[in-house]
């Protein structure tokens, strides 16, 4: 499995989250980068936040800034 594209993001969101509102949809939406983050680091993810509007967050910041293991090229 390669890197994720927006739509499969999403599909993995809800799965974890349940029913995601239009609103937590779209931010997810405007923040996602295709093919920047690995099924397992959006898993990791979704597993240290409480909501979807945390993980949007958590999503942002960890493309913009990377992290040790991961940075953008």
């Amino acid at each position: 499995m390669g890197r994720l594209r927006v739509c499969e993001a999403l599909s993995m969101v809800r799965h974890y989250f349940g029913p995601v509102s239009a609103a937590d949809e779209a931010a997810l939406r405007a923040v996602f980068e295709d093919d920047a983050l690995s099924p397992a680091d959006l898993e990791a993810m979704c597993a240290e936040h409480d909501t979807p509007a945390e993980l949007v967050e958590a999503v942002e910041r960890r493309l913009r800034e990377g992290t040790e293991e991961f940075k953008p090229c």
